[in-house]
């Protein structure tokens, strides 16, 4: 079965509209290089700190209509939910004589800025998962898919329990964002053009002279339909078989309503990740599948479905009622 592939746009994608001969999509790239989210699809929100969705929770009603008999007139019954995008600021701070060697000084300042990158790319998965907003996060999949029921599917472990996501990716079901005011597509870089005096990171109380770059990057997630995500929670990694947990990501992913409107992918940790490919090069599950891609990359899937390794999700959850 083919790989259900991304038909979206992804940060990188704005990115390069955005800034298309300049460093912003150097440091989506950078950002990238850290995680299995990039290929999400990311909108520009309708507000000016984030998106509003109005969702239907309810059908208009239906006349059953005879001849010369009139219809009630009728609407769809809806809410609204307002997500709003957080900042991730890091500073980054570049030693004048470090740089002064440099041939692609502006190349070679981005890449040691790569840490600040990256730690805030592990900053927004780990919040992807299991953020809060009530701890200053947007709320995660693990805080949406917070109790077992329709969405939730119960793998009853009691020990080593982690969690697999199956997320509908689409701009109109659970999507990634950045603000509406945003021109930058949600980055926002500010580099010093001059050395500046600054604490030297060695702890000595001395100064030195260096270069400075202020990274910022406003996203949030939004779960415009909720249906269009479910989550195996309670999954023991240490006890359960292979063809049960296949049979799980299959039960998750009939929870979706509709895998064509969307771009479904699986979210799991090392541990499980590691069983599934193991289990694929094995052949023990003809549901597991190894594609190769033309640009030589390796992709698991189950029943034509991504699945991404998130080493953000844990190997201890609380076991989740």
């Amino acid at each position: 079965m083919p790989i259900i592939g991304n038909t979206y746009d992804t940060l990188l994608d704005h990115a390069l509209r955005t800034d298309p001969n300049g460093s912003l999509p150097e440091i989506v790239k950078l950002i990238d290089q850290v995680n299995e989210l990039d290929d999400i699809p990311v909108i520009r929100g309708n507000l000016e700190t984030g998106v509003l969705t109005v969702r239907r929770i309810g059908l208009p009603e239906i006349t059953r209509r005879k001849v010369n008999q009139g219809v009630k007139p009728s609407k769809q019954k809806t809410d609204q939910i307002t997500d709003t995008a957080i900042t991730y600021e890091s500073h980054s701070v570049v030693d004048f004589d470090e740089l002064a060697i440099a041939e692609d000084k502006k190349g070679e300042r981005l890449q040691i800025a790569g840490s600040h990158l990256q730690a805030m790319a592990e900053a927004r998965a780990s919040d992807m998962f299991y953020g809060k907003a009530s701890d200053g996060a947007f709320n995660g999949f693990a805080t949406h898919y917070n109790k077992i029921g329709e969405q939730v599917i119960d793998a009853k472990g009691t020990s080593n329990l982690s969690s697999v996501f199956c997320i509908g990716w689409a701009p109109n079901t659970i999507t990634s964002f950045y603000p509406k005011n945003s021109t930058t597509a949600g980055i926002i870089h500010m580099p010093s053009e001059k050395p500046e005096r600054v604490p030297a990171p060695d702890g000595s109380n001395t100064f030195m002279m260096a270069y400075t770059d202020v990274f910022k990057w406003m996203t949030g997630l939004a779960v415009r339909n909720y249906k269009f995500g479910s989550r195996i929670a309670n999954l023991d990694i240490e006890n359960t078989a292979i063809n049960d947990l296949v049979a799980l990501f299959i039960k998750a992913k009939n929870r979706l309503p509709s895998l064509k409107v969307c771009m479904p992918r699986f979210y799991c940790n090392e541990t499980i990740y590691t069983a599934l490919e193991i289990a694929a090069v094995n052949k023990a599950n003809v549901n597991l599948t190894i594609e190769r891609l033309e640009n030589d990359t390796k992709i698991l899937s189950i029943l034509g479905i991504p699945i991404r390794r998130i080493d953000a999700l844990k190997n201890n959850e609380t076991k989740v009622v």
